[in-house]
């Protein structure tokens, strides 16, 4: 069973970080705003899985590599701006070669410069980055 997922980006080369993705329904996606939009998700399932195929309604998966235990990552270019991705896993199986259980979509609200993930890029969205200027990461 998918039990979560994150977008992760790399950023600057100096470290990397994630952005929850709920498993909710389109209208309910989880806003990814940063720059070329998802280029590695990590999906988690509730035990070890073999990957199948991966569809996505926009871009193109560029690897996608089992991790430890039972976490997939996907990697993914070209996703487009301003569009809702949806990530199907297909084929999909446990080890013992069951398909899996409940959901098998991820969708992700692409919009770069949506910082406050209300989906709309405004005033407001710059001022929270200028105001994030020459403070310490976190």
């Amino acid at each position: 069973m998918l039990t979560g997922a994150v977008s992760r980006k790399l950023h600057g080369g100096a470290y990397s970080q994630d952005l929850d993705l709920t498993l909710a329904p389109p209208n309910n996606a989880a806003v990814e705003c940063r720059k070329d939009g998802p280029t590695k998700v990590m999906v988690y399932f509730s035990k070890a899985v073999i990957p199948g195929t991966v569809t996505l309604s926009s871009g193109t998966v560029t690897d996608i590599t089992p991790g430890p235990s039972s976490l997939v990552s996907i990697g993914m270019t070209g996703v487009s701006d301003n569009t809702c991705l949806t990530i199907a896993l297909n084929d999909f199986a446990d080890a013992l070669g069951n398909d899996l259980a409940g959901d098998n979509e991820i969708h992700i609200m692409v919009l770069q410069g949506d910082v406050d993930a209300n989906r709309l890029v405004n005033i407001m969205d710059l001022s929270a980055v200028k105001a994030q200027l020459f403070q310490t990461v976190t």
